[in-house]
């Protein structure tokens, strides 16, 4: 869901467990993202959440770019975070983007979110 967030701007906030295919435009060879957590608790036994991209071939077999963990009991995890990935020379079909918690007990307590997804 898009959302306007005071602090980041419009973001995409997306469920702890989701996975977003993105069709990247052929001049492209670079994809910045931009990403973090929107917490609602502040429960110190909070798990995480791992944000992950991958780019899938046209078997869509993933090959993964790159791979980031945000927790909360080890702070900062509601800061705005970026990265810019290079797609590499290979063919890419897509790339995946995801969200993977690290337990089913953080589905309520958080909300993922990418935000400035660009292919430059």
């Amino acid at each position: 869901m898009l959302v306007d967030s005071p602090d980041e701007g419009s973001i995409l906030s997306v469920p702890p467990d989701s996975h977003i295919q993105l069709a990247p435009p052929k001049e492209c060879a670079h994809l910045k993202l931009g990403f973090g957590v929107s917490l609602f608790s502040t429960d110190q036994t909070m798990t995480g959440v791992t944000f992950r991209a991958s780019t899938l071939d046209k078997n869509e077999r993933p090959t993964t770019l790159w791979s980031q963990h945000l927790n909360p009991r080890h702070g900062a995890a509601d800061d705005k975070q970026e990265v810019s990935l290079d797609l590499g020379t290979n063919e890419i079909a897509n790339v995946l983007i995801e969200t993977i918690p690290d337990s089913t007990n953080s589905l309520r307590k958080m909300a993922p979110y990418w935000s400035q997804i660009h292919f430059e």
